[in-house]
């Protein structure tokens, strides 16, 4: 759920994005989180980037701004009474 409204924000507010399916984990704590208790919804987003995790990182602010664009829109679209729990 989170995944296609993050999707479907983005088309709708023409924000390019990339979907990159990661058939194992990816490192994050996202794998982590949507298997905690009974499981939490979320989606994973990424911004590209070159050097990670060194002091020189680099990022296109653009992309940065985009992104926050996107979670901002998302957020903003979700109505009081959704349900993130599996039917």
């Amino acid at each position: 759920m989170v995944v296609r409204g993050l999707l479907d924000t983005a088309k709708s507010r023409k924000i390019a994005v990339q979907v990159e399916p990661e058939p194992g984990r990816t490192g994050t704590d996202a794998g982590v989180i949507q298997l905690a208790r009974q499981g939490v919804a979320c989606g994973l987003l990424g911004i590209p980037l070159r050097y990670m995790h060194t002091p020189s990182e680099v990022v296109d602010l653009d992309d940065v701004e985009r992104c926050i664009d996107l979670v901002v829109a998302y957020c903003r679209s979700l109505e009081g009474d959704v349900s993130f729990v599996p039917m």
